[in-house]
Protein backbone atom coordinates (compact mmCIF):
# COMPACT_ATOMS: atom_id res chain seq x y z
CA UNK A 1 0.00 0.00 0.00
CA UNK A 2 1.20 3.49 -0.85
CA UNK A 3 -0.12 4.63 2.04
CA UNK A 4 0.47 2.60 5.27
CA UNK A 5 -2.01 2.94 8.21
CA UNK A 6 -1.78 5.49 10.86
CA UNK A 7 -3.12 5.53 14.18
CA UNK A 8 -3.77 8.80 16.01
CA UNK A 9 -1.92 9.41 19.19
CA UNK A 10 -4.82 10.68 20.89
CA UNK A 11 -6.36 6.70 21.10
CA UNK A 12 -5.72 6.48 24.63
CA UNK A 13 -8.08 9.89 25.60
CA UNK A 14 -10.29 8.78 22.49
CA UNK A 15 -10.95 5.61 24.38
CA UNK A 16 -11.64 7.62 27.79
CA UNK A 17 -13.81 9.64 26.06
CA UNK A 18 -15.95 7.34 24.13
CA UNK A 19 -16.80 5.30 27.35
CA UNK A 20 -17.33 8.57 29.71
CA UNK A 21 -19.67 9.61 26.65
CA UNK A 22 -21.57 6.65 25.90
CA UNK A 23 -22.27 6.12 29.57
CA UNK A 24 -23.40 9.90 30.53
CA UNK A 25 -26.27 9.75 27.43
CA UNK A 26 -27.15 6.22 28.19
CA UNK A 27 -25.98 4.61 25.29
CA UNK A 28 -23.94 2.03 27.12
CA UNK A 29 -25.36 0.76 30.29
CA UNK A 30 -28.76 -1.67 31.02
CA UNK A 31 -31.25 0.63 29.07
CA UNK A 32 -29.10 1.71 26.34
CA UNK A 33 -28.39 0.38 23.14
CA UNK A 34 -25.66 -1.58 24.03
CA UNK A 35 -24.71 -3.49 27.20
CA UNK A 36 -20.94 -2.17 28.80
CA UNK A 37 -19.34 -5.47 27.54
CA UNK A 38 -20.97 -5.26 24.28
CA UNK A 39 -19.83 -1.72 24.03
CA UNK A 40 -15.86 -2.41 24.90
CA UNK A 41 -16.26 -5.21 22.33
CA UNK A 42 -16.74 -2.60 19.33
CA UNK A 43 -13.49 0.05 20.42
CA UNK A 44 -15.44 2.38 18.42
CA UNK A 45 -12.30 5.00 19.26
CA UNK A 46 -10.19 2.52 17.72
CA UNK A 47 -12.22 2.80 14.63
CA UNK A 48 -12.07 6.78 14.75
CA UNK A 49 -8.44 6.49 15.50
CA UNK A 50 -7.77 4.71 12.56
CA UNK A 51 -9.76 7.10 10.50
CA UNK A 52 -9.16 10.08 11.06
CA UNK A 53 -5.10 9.82 12.56
CA UNK A 54 -4.95 13.49 11.47
CA UNK A 55 -7.04 15.30 13.82
CA UNK A 56 -6.54 17.27 16.52
CA UNK A 57 -7.01 15.81 19.76
CA UNK A 58 -10.53 18.07 20.65
CA UNK A 59 -11.98 17.80 16.73
CA UNK A 60 -10.93 13.54 17.25
CA UNK A 61 -12.65 13.48 20.26
CA UNK A 62 -16.11 15.41 18.63
CA UNK A 63 -15.49 13.18 15.45
CA UNK A 64 -15.57 10.22 17.64
CA UNK A 65 -19.08 11.24 19.37
CA UNK A 66 -20.44 11.31 16.11
CA UNK A 67 -19.34 8.06 15.45
CA UNK A 68 -20.97 6.82 18.41
CA UNK A 69 -23.91 8.10 17.81
CA UNK A 70 -24.16 6.87 13.91
CA UNK A 71 -23.08 3.45 15.12
CA UNK A 72 -26.05 3.56 17.97
CA UNK A 73 -28.53 4.73 15.61
CA UNK A 74 -27.25 1.44 13.48
CA UNK A 75 -27.55 -0.86 15.94
CA UNK A 76 -30.60 0.49 17.37
CA UNK A 77 -32.96 -0.51 14.27
CA UNK A 78 -32.15 -4.50 15.13
CA UNK A 79 -35.55 -3.41 17.85
CA UNK A 80 -37.63 -2.08 15.00
CA UNK A 81 -37.13 -5.40 12.87
CA UNK A 82 -37.03 -7.66 15.51
CA UNK A 83 -40.47 -6.36 16.65
CA UNK A 84 -41.13 -6.00 12.69
CA UNK A 85 -41.95 -2.11 13.50
CA UNK A 86 -41.45 -0.11 10.54
CA UNK A 87 -44.19 2.95 11.96
CA UNK A 88 -42.07 2.95 14.95
CA UNK A 89 -38.70 3.31 12.92
CA UNK A 90 -40.47 6.73 10.74
CA UNK A 91 -41.12 7.83 14.44
CA UNK A 92 -38.07 7.42 15.42
CA UNK A 93 -36.17 9.19 12.29
CA UNK A 94 -38.93 12.19 11.92
CA UNK A 95 -37.30 12.79 16.18
CA UNK A 96 -34.66 13.38 15.07
CA UNK A 97 -34.65 16.25 13.02
CA UNK A 98 -36.02 18.26 16.24
CA UNK A 99 -32.51 17.22 17.64
CA UNK A 100 -30.26 19.83 15.62
CA UNK A 101 -32.04 22.82 15.77
CA UNK A 102 -30.34 25.41 12.87
CA UNK A 103 -31.25 28.53 14.98
CA UNK A 104 -31.23 28.73 18.85
CA UNK A 105 -34.30 27.17 19.52
CA UNK A 106 -33.58 24.33 21.93
CA UNK A 107 -34.25 20.81 21.19
CA UNK A 108 -37.24 18.69 22.83
CA UNK A 109 -36.76 16.58 25.59
CA UNK A 110 -35.04 13.64 24.65
CA UNK A 111 -36.97 10.47 24.51
CA UNK A 112 -34.11 7.46 23.81
CA UNK A 113 -30.49 7.67 24.42
CA UNK A 114 -29.52 8.23 21.11
CA UNK A 115 -32.00 11.64 20.59
CA UNK A 116 -30.46 12.27 23.85
CA UNK A 117 -26.47 11.92 22.57
CA UNK A 118 -27.67 13.34 19.24
CA UNK A 119 -28.64 16.75 20.65
CA UNK A 120 -25.66 16.69 22.69
CA UNK A 121 -23.54 16.60 20.09
CA UNK A 122 -25.17 18.67 17.78
CA UNK A 123 -24.88 21.45 20.93
CA UNK A 124 -21.35 21.04 20.92
CA UNK A 125 -20.97 21.00 17.12
CA UNK A 126 -22.56 24.40 16.24
CA UNK A 127 -20.38 26.83 17.32
CA UNK A 128 -17.29 25.72 15.29
CA UNK A 129 -19.75 24.25 12.69
CA UNK A 130 -21.57 27.34 11.79
CA UNK A 131 -20.53 27.85 7.96
CA UNK A 132 -22.12 23.70 6.98
CA UNK A 133 -24.77 23.00 9.76
CA UNK A 134 -27.34 22.78 6.96
CA UNK A 135 -24.84 19.98 5.49
CA UNK A 136 -24.06 18.20 8.49
CA UNK A 137 -27.86 17.83 9.11
CA UNK A 138 -28.94 16.02 6.60
CA UNK A 139 -25.98 13.49 6.20
CA UNK A 140 -26.86 12.85 9.72
CA UNK A 141 -30.67 12.61 8.45
CA UNK A 142 -29.61 10.59 5.27
CA UNK A 143 -28.07 8.22 7.38
CA UNK A 144 -30.88 7.89 9.63
CA UNK A 145 -33.53 7.40 6.77
CA UNK A 146 -31.23 5.20 4.85
CA UNK A 147 -32.05 2.02 7.39
CA UNK A 148 -35.60 3.00 6.88
CA UNK A 149 -34.71 0.80 3.40
CA UNK A 150 -33.41 -1.70 5.16
CA UNK A 151 -35.77 -2.28 7.50
CA UNK A 152 -38.29 -2.22 4.63
CA UNK A 153 -36.74 -4.72 2.91
CA UNK A 154 -36.24 -6.50 5.93
CA UNK A 155 -40.24 -6.72 6.67
CA UNK A 156 -41.09 -7.16 3.44
CA UNK A 157 -38.75 -9.95 2.24
CA UNK A 158 -37.62 -8.02 -0.58
CA UNK A 159 -33.90 -8.72 -2.23
CA UNK A 160 -32.47 -5.55 -3.99
CA UNK A 161 -30.69 -5.83 -7.25
CA UNK A 162 -27.18 -5.21 -7.60
CA UNK A 163 -26.91 -1.72 -8.85
CA UNK A 164 -29.87 -0.36 -5.99
CA UNK A 165 -28.05 -2.22 -3.47
CA UNK A 166 -24.52 -0.48 -3.86
CA UNK A 167 -26.37 2.59 -4.52
CA UNK A 168 -28.17 2.71 -0.93
CA UNK A 169 -25.40 1.02 0.64
CA UNK A 170 -23.46 4.27 -0.28
CA UNK A 171 -26.33 5.87 2.42
CA UNK A 172 -26.87 3.50 4.86
CA UNK A 173 -23.07 2.96 5.45
CA UNK A 174 -22.80 6.81 6.30
CA UNK A 175 -20.79 8.15 3.61
CA UNK A 176 -22.23 11.55 3.41
CA UNK A 177 -21.66 11.92 6.97
CA UNK A 178 -18.17 10.31 7.06
CA UNK A 179 -17.29 12.80 4.27
CA UNK A 180 -18.71 15.67 6.03
CA UNK A 181 -17.22 14.70 9.96
CA UNK A 182 -13.75 16.13 8.92
CA UNK A 183 -14.19 19.05 7.31
CA UNK A 184 -16.40 20.64 9.42
CA UNK A 185 -14.22 19.47 12.84
CA UNK A 186 -11.22 21.07 11.09
CA UNK A 187 -13.44 24.30 10.57
CA UNK A 188 -13.09 23.66 7.38
CA UNK A 189 -15.80 23.91 4.13
CA UNK A 190 -15.03 22.73 0.53
CA UNK A 191 -17.07 25.00 -1.86
CA UNK A 192 -20.65 23.68 -2.80
CA UNK A 193 -19.74 23.71 -6.45
CA UNK A 194 -16.89 22.20 -5.89
CA UNK A 195 -18.20 19.10 -3.83
CA UNK A 196 -20.88 18.72 -6.84
CA UNK A 197 -18.23 18.39 -9.09
CA UNK A 198 -18.42 14.85 -11.33
CA UNK A 199 -14.83 13.99 -10.21
CA UNK A 200 -15.24 14.48 -6.43
CA UNK A 201 -18.09 12.93 -6.31
CA UNK A 202 -17.06 10.24 -8.37
CA UNK A 203 -13.96 9.51 -5.53
CA UNK A 204 -16.82 9.67 -2.96
CA UNK A 205 -18.45 6.61 -4.29
CA UNK A 206 -15.71 4.96 -4.49
CA UNK A 207 -14.68 5.39 -1.18
CA UNK A 208 -18.07 4.12 -0.33
CA UNK A 209 -17.86 1.44 -2.49
CA UNK A 210 -14.47 0.39 -1.49
CA UNK A 211 -15.52 -0.26 2.36
CA UNK A 212 -19.18 -1.49 0.93
CA UNK A 213 -18.10 -4.32 -1.04
CA UNK A 214 -15.15 -5.35 1.05
CA UNK A 215 -17.20 -5.87 3.56
CA UNK A 216 -19.54 -8.17 1.44
CA UNK A 217 -17.19 -10.25 0.22
CA UNK A 218 -15.47 -10.57 3.62
CA UNK A 219 -15.30 -14.53 4.50
CA UNK A 220 -17.71 -15.51 6.67
CA UNK A 221 -14.57 -16.22 9.47
CA UNK A 222 -14.36 -12.32 9.38
CA UNK A 223 -18.22 -11.07 8.67
CA UNK A 224 -18.92 -9.43 12.14
CA UNK A 225 -21.20 -7.47 10.68
CA UNK A 226 -24.32 -8.95 9.81
CA UNK A 227 -27.27 -7.90 11.06
CA UNK A 228 -30.01 -9.90 9.56
CA UNK A 229 -31.02 -7.00 6.46
CA UNK A 230 -32.06 -8.32 3.57
CA UNK A 231 -29.55 -5.26 2.38
CA UNK A 232 -26.89 -7.17 2.93
CA UNK A 233 -26.29 -10.92 1.91
CA UNK A 234 -26.30 -13.29 5.07
CA UNK A 235 -22.71 -15.00 5.63
CA UNK A 236 -24.21 -18.26 4.52
CA UNK A 237 -26.29 -17.30 1.78
CA UNK A 238 -29.56 -18.16 3.18
CA UNK A 239 -32.65 -15.72 3.26
CA UNK A 240 -33.81 -17.21 6.58
CA UNK A 241 -30.96 -17.26 8.41
CA UNK A 242 -30.90 -16.18 12.09
CA UNK A 243 -27.68 -17.10 13.16
CA UNK A 244 -25.63 -14.39 12.41
CA UNK A 245 -27.63 -11.19 13.50
CA UNK A 246 -25.29 -10.98 16.44
CA UNK A 247 -23.38 -9.40 17.63
CA UNK A 248 -21.82 -6.75 15.53
CA UNK A 249 -18.51 -5.60 16.12
CA UNK A 250 -15.84 -2.88 14.89
CA UNK A 251 -16.30 -2.24 11.01
CA UNK A 252 -12.66 -2.39 8.68
CA UNK A 253 -11.51 0.66 9.66
CA UNK A 254 -8.81 0.88 6.71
Amino acid sequence: MPYPARLSPHLAVARERAVAWAGQTGLRGPDGVWSREHFDVLELALFTALTQPGLPREELLLVGDWNIWAFAVDDHFLTYKAAADEPGAQRFVARLNACMPLDSSPAPPPGHPVERALADVWARSTPTLASGLRRLRNAALDFAAANLWELANTLHGRTPDPVEYIQMRRRTAGTPLSTVLPLQARGRDLPPELLAHPTVLALIDAFADNVDLRTTSTPTARRRSWRGSATTPCPCSSTSCTAHRRPRSTPWAI
